[in-house]
């Protein structure tokens, strides 16, 4: 029996297994293990530490520090005290719990979290948050996301105002407002040089002290902004002023009047009544209008012109040449040599033997002065006078004329007298005026015409293609195309084919084709088709309504109501909002389509159905793939429950009544009497929070309203103590105490013990079982079995640190410098400096300065710096003067840095090198790139201008030159010939007082003029335009085109058919002769002449007039005399005063009526028509149709297509009544029934005896 107890002091049975006793009597099972009840309980065959002395669901419940709290963040869930919390999403500082800053701790104190990013408090508990960057509240503010300084500590609106040195300004240019100095500007329209606000250069900036701006224009300033504007160019205010928008000159260093004064010899002198005409002539004033300068001498103008006195005469105010020097005299205009001329009537005539002569009566033949034979038409021949008009010279002798034409009888012929060359040698013929071979030719009707294959034809019906004679088709538009003939107004040839032309336009037809007539690009080859006007592939497309679609499924269908979804056809849902989702149609504005799914749309969004769903109009992250909405939250059915839009956790896998229940245990349990807001679970029971605890499944009172962890706590009195001695602790008075080492006295404690020990609670303490030192009531405290000092220390992961300027903070993610708590984000390499952190792998410390390491090395920031990456010293450069240049240092005061390369400053001004540079202390624009030099302050490309006595000049091709002595033509340099009067003509230098330039040639001026010799032609010492280019000639003093015209007794006259012909009795028209009707009123159609006041030409026809009023014959037709609109095209006929399609109507008596059946025209009188059918009048006027019937309206009337008399003069529903004599009776249904005199009957049970009585058909008694 002593056996039996001593192993059950040791030993406790446990599901079968003898497990060693823990806790004594107060030993308990879970699973297979024993436990101390008094400390310790069990859940789910797992032991957990009592919570104070309370038990809780580990799994929902967190015990912290003696006090349990829900579950937060569930297996992540850390204590913070008392308190549980989140600890992936949370750390504790100091007893409270702070929101971790993207999965990072951070001491509250000296940071804060800006959008997942540690910031510095940089100003205090004023400190904020601007999007993901911390700043001052009391001297910033946060706009848009952006962190903007506060003006004269006030807030504003930055997109409206802006502050420029605590002013405030509306902001000027919106979002191109800046600040110079203390005023705001636009810096789209100007910019802030040296505290001044000066207006930008179109969109440039520049600087105002080497730069001008003129008009949007940049130019160069002059002295020391002595530069003015003038329009759109700067120029010197020194030498040089500005009038009326140019720049001239001064005068002797002054400035004048361009209106009233002018410059003579450096001197001003007044217009007077000169004006605008003042010019100078060697310092002596000349009205430049009436006069000229020539050798520092004035001479008067000829009309309007200067002349070279030495070379030029003025003759009746025209300039003319000196042709014969001292003997040069005047014939009115011209001028002429009078040792070879003389002048007689105005015109010029040369001397017959250096003798003059009466040109009237006389003329020169061979220098010999003759008596004039036949007038103004007097020729020469040998030393004889002749009529030119009737005879011709040759060989000395003269010959009568051809006509009126002289001719050579070896060379040429006279057909119907005209002389024509002669074709065909001594067998030459004429047909009409032509001459002919008649061994490859014919003659037809006047013309000659090539034989087809040795044989002659008529030319009107037949012609010759490819020595094949075969009919003509389309008369003078007749062409040949291989052996066949078409018509070039309908046709045209292709590859030796015939094809219809496309409107007028001809086309390749293996790339073209003709939609409606306009070409278009052949689509499909051969199985191209038109669609209005485009071509498509019938195999691949349809056409519908002139437009393309594409087929579905190699079928057409309609577009408008349906849609091709991966070759199905769809019914259209949505119209034009329709699209396919795989072989569905739908509606895209109310779904969408997500893998070939359809979906509805979440407030016009789509989404990825997959990972989102729509809940309540709102997007939100799907739970799960069999997730549901619960109000605008999405949730996992396996797991929870929706009830009045909120969500709630299953009871083991079933909803229940949220309001009413608890789920404990995965039972649903009646709150009863308990409020929901205390209700809370202990085992498979309800309690309430407010005044009970749960410990090991079982509910037990609070301690003075407060739980606590039997484990750990124990209650004294109605207060929660830690146990001092665990299962061993007790109560003494308000204290507890181990009752292994301490008893109780009159409610106090006695005898310290510790691991056996006694020692002095004064002075020391006990931790863990070891003696330590004691720091006071208030700040001993134990970490592990270490004593320390809790004012200027802290226990942390059981290792004591020292207080950070009595705070506490995680030595693993911060670090205390000086005082301040600081981010430890190096790890093992952070030190402090000063009062911050920095990695001593990427800084070093200076003077409490933090410093990059330059290149891992530190250095003395006195003597040296690090320039990109490597280090410089400052030498003789003053550091604070000294800035990196790549690797390099310079002293900013006289260099500046640009692409890396150090340049030195042009005066004071740094620029930019790629595309400025410094000529003579001066900034400016370069003109060349990498060529470019200076010339004075002026910069010039190299390449192509060169610098003289400081002046740019173009160069000359590549070389230089004097340009006093030379002048640059084309790119080669040319001497002056001529001296001032020296300029180029293509690559040479000529004299433009003698001579003048024309494309690449000189020609020698015309009566001292320069005229353009493709343009006009030099006709009496003027230059004219020239008619005909470069078959012009000269008639008199006008020009003309030899190939239509020819020139007779000086006029001009038009050839036609390369003949002449009077033009008092003629025309020609399109090359061919007319006679003239009425003079003036005659005009050409064509080839044909016709009277205007009779007829108009249309299309090349000529068209009698429709009351003397054109028209359109392809829209408009003449009717009696009336312009009408033409209807039925080609085939359109009056009908009085109108036009009609006769395809569609007849005309009767002036009217136009409908053909019947759209084929017949009928006699209207005697005839209508009846639903397509001609039929015979029945009532004269008063006919009308019912189907194809006729019918007199006034006796019968039409029902249903049949007609019927109207009874009593009145029409009735046939089916409703029926009519006897005049009596209307009614039909009931629509029944059969027949008339016996003014009365109806059935005649199924009725008969009419004696056709006035009726009678039942089988009653024998009415017989």
């Amino acid at each position: 029996v002593s056996v039996s107890l001593l192993l059950d002091f040791y030993f406790k049975c446990c599901e079968g297994h003898v497990v060693r006793r823990v806790g004594g009597d107060h030993a308990k099972c879970c699973g297979i293990h024993t436990y101390d009840s008094r400390f310790f309980f069990c859940y789910r065959r797992l032991i957990y530490p009592l919570c104070g002395k309370l038990t809780y669901n580990p799994v929902t419940q967190k015990c912290c520090h003696g006090v349990v709290n829900p579950r937060v963040g569930g297996q992540y869930s850390t204590c913070c005290h008392t308190k549980s919390y989140d600890g992936q999403r949370n750390f504790c500082f100091e007893r409270k719990v702070y929101p971790k800053c993207h999965n990072s701790a951070y001491n509250p104190q000296s940071f804060i979290c800006c959008e997942n990013k540690i910031r510095p408090l940089v100003s205090g508990q004023s400190t904020k948050c601007c999007k993901d960057k911390s700043y001052d509240s009391g001297s910033y503010f946060c706009f848009n996301q952006y962190i903007y300084p506060q003006c004269f500590k006030k807030t504003y609106n930055p997109l409206t105002y802006i502050c420029c040195q605590n002013n405030f300004y509306t902001r000027p240019g919106g979002k191109y407002a800046r600040c110079c100095e203390k005023k705001a500007y636009d810096s789209s329209t100007n910019f802030c040089h040296r505290g001044t606000i000066v207006p930008k250069c179109g969109n440039r900036i520049y600087d105002p002290d080497h730069f001008l701006c003129c008009n949007g224009n940049l130019c160069p300033q002059y002295g020391v902004k002595q530069g003015k504007c003038c329009g759109i160019k700067s120029y010197d205010s020194r030498y040089y002023f500005c009038y009326g928008s140019k720049i001239y000159k001064k005068c002797g260093g002054n400035a004048y009047n361009i209106q009233t004064s002018f410059c003579c010899g450096n001197l001003v002198a007044p217009r007077g009544g000169y004006g605008h005409y003042a010019s100078c002539c060697y310092k002596r004033p000349y009205n430049s209008r009436t006069e000229f300068c020539f050798s520092q001498k004035v001479y008067a103008k000829c009309g309007l012109s200067p002349y070279n006195p030495t070379r030029s005469l003025c003759c009746n105010k025209r300039v003319v040449p000196k042709i014969g020097g001292s003997f040069t005299a005047c014939c009115l205009t011209r001028s002429y040599d009078s040792r070879q001329y003389f002048c007689h009537g105005g015109k010029i005539v040369p001397l017959c033997g250096k003798k003059p002569y009466n040109p009237v009566s006389q003329i020169c033949c061979n220098s010999v002065i003759a008596a004039r034979t036949g007038g103004l038409q007097a020729g020469c021949c040998g030393r004889s006078s002749y009529n030119q008009l009737l005879a011709f010279c040759a060989g000395g002798v003269v010959y009568n004329k051809c006509g009126s034409s002289p001719y050579n009888p070896t060379r040429q012929q006279c057909c119907s007298g005209k002389v024509v060359p002669r074709v065909g040698g001594k067998d030459a013929k004429c047909c009409g005026a032509h001459s002919y071979d008649p061994v490859s030719y014919f003659c037809n009707s006047g013309h000659v015409f090539l034989k087809c294959n040795a044989n002659s034809y008529d030319p009107s019906t037949h012609m010759c293609c490819e020595n094949y004679l075969v009919s003509r088709l389309g008369g003078a538009a007749a062409r040949c195309c291989s052996r066949y003939s078409y018509s070039s107004l309908t046709h045209f040839c292709h590859s030796d084919k015939v094809y219809t032309l496309c409107g007028k336009t001809e086309y390749n037809p293996s790339s073209f084709i003709c939609c409606n007539g306009q070409v278009t690009s052949r689509v499909g080859g051969s199985r191209a088709k038109c669609c209005a006007h485009l071509s498509y592939d019938d195999s691949r497309y349809f056409c519908l309504q002139s437009k393309v679609y594409p087929l579905c499924e190699k079928k057409s269908y309609n577009p408008a109501v349906t849609l091709c979804c991966l070759g199905s056809q769809q019914p259209r849902i949505g119209g034009l909002a329709a699209k396919c989702c795989a072989n569905t149609s739908y509606d895209s504005r109310i779904n969408f389509c997500y893998d070939k799914v359809i979906y509805g749309r979440c407030q016009q969004q789509q989404y990825n159905p997959g990972t989102y769903q729509c809940c309540n109009k709102y997007l939100v992250q799907r739970a799960g793939s069999t997730s549901r909405c619960c109000g605008q939250k999405s949730y996992h059915p396996d797991k929870f429950f929706c009830s009045n839009n909120k969500l709630y956790a299953l009871c083991a896998n079933s909803p229940y009544n949220p309001l009413g229940d608890l789920c404990c245990a995965g039972t649903s349990i009646p709150l009863g009497k308990i409020p929901l807001r205390y209700a809370s679970c202990c085992g498979k029971s309800v309690y309430n929070t407010h005044y009970e605890f749960c410990y090991r499944d079982v509910v037990h009172p609070k301690c003075g309203g407060q739980a606590y962890d039997p484990n750990t706590q124990s209650c004294c009195n109605n207060k929660v103590l830690h146990l001092a001695g665990g299962h061993y602790s007790k109560c003494c008075g308000y204290v507890n105490y181990d009752s292994r080492d301490y008893f109780c006295h009159a409610n106090k404690t006695v005898l310290h013990k510790c691991s056996g020990k006694i020692y002095n609670p004064l002075s020391e303490q006990c931790c863990g079982g070891k003696i330590g030192p004691n720091y006071g009531p208030r700040d001993s405290d134990c970490c592990g079995n270490q004593a320390f000092n809790s004012r200027i220390s802290f226990c942390h992961g059981g290792t004591v640190y020292q207080r950070c300027n009595y705070k506490t903070y995680d030595p693993a993610a911060f670090l205390c410098c000086k005082g301040e708590v600081v981010l430890n984000d190096g790890g093992n390499n952070t030190k402090c400096c000063g009062k911050k952190s920095y990695n001593s792998q990427l800084f070093f410390c200076h003077n409490e300065k933090i410093i990059y390491l330059c290149e891992g090395s530190p250095y003395d920031p006195v003597k040296s710096t690090c320039c990109g990456g490597t280090l410089a010293t400052y030498g003789q450069i003053p550091s604070p003067y000294a800035k990196c240049c790549v690797n390099n240092l310079y002293d900013h005061r006289t260099y500046f840095c640009h692409g890396g390369k150090k340049y030195q400053k042009c005066g004071q001004a740094a620029y930019v090198p790629d595309t400025s540079q410094c000529c003579n202390g001066t900034v400016v624009l370069q003109k060349g790139g990498l060529l470019s030099r200076c010339c004075g302050k002026e910069s010039y490309n190299s390449y192509s201008h060169f610098c003289l006595e400081g002046k740019i000049i173009q160069k000359c091709g590549n070389s230089t030159y004097a340009p006093l002595s030379h002048l640059c033509c084309a790119g080669n340099v040319q001497p002056r010939t001529g001296g001032n009067y020296a300029q180029c003509c293509a690559t040479s230098s000529y004299d433009s007082s003698k001579s003048f330039c024309s494309g690449v040639k000189t020609y020698p001026r015309c009566g001292g003029h320069e005229y353009n010799p493709i343009s006009f032609i030099c006709c009496g010492d003027m230059p004219v335009t020239r008619d005909g280019g470069l078959t012009a000639q000269c008639c008199g003093a006008k020009s003309y085109d030899s190939r239509f015209y020819f020139c007779e007794n000086m006029k001009i006259y038009t050839l036609c058919e390369k003949k002449k012909y009077d033009t008092l009795k003629f025309t020609c028209c399109d090359n061919q002769l007319n006679p003239l009707f009425g003079g003036n009123r005659t005009e050409c159609c064509g080839k044909k002449a016709y009277a205007s006041n009779r007829f108009f030409c249309t299309n090349g026809q000529v068209t009698p007039l429709c009351n003397n009023a054109r028209y359109d014959l392809d829209t408009q037709k003449c009717c009696a005399d009336t312009v009408t609109p033409k209807l039925g095209g080609q085939l359109s006929k009056c009908c009085g005063k109108e036009s009609y399609d006769p395809s569609l109507y007849f005309c009767y008596n002036d009217t136009i009526t409908s053909l019947c059946g759209g084929t017949k025209p009928y006699d209207l009188a005697s005839s209508l028509c009846c639903n397509g059918t001609v039929q015979q009048r029945v009532g004269g006027k008063d006919t009308k149709c019912c189907a194809q019937s006729p019918y007199n309206y006034k006796t019968h009337f039409c029902n249903k297509n049949r007609v019927y008399s109207l009874c009593g003069g009145v029409p009735y529903d046939p089916h409703s009544g029926i009519c006897c004599g005049s009596k209307l009776n009614p039909r009931p249904n629509g029944a059969v029934l027949e008339c016996c005199q003014e009365n109806a009957y059935d005649p199924s049970i009725f008969v009419c005896l004696w056709g006035t009585k009726i009678a039942p058909k089988y009653d024998k008694k009415a017989y």
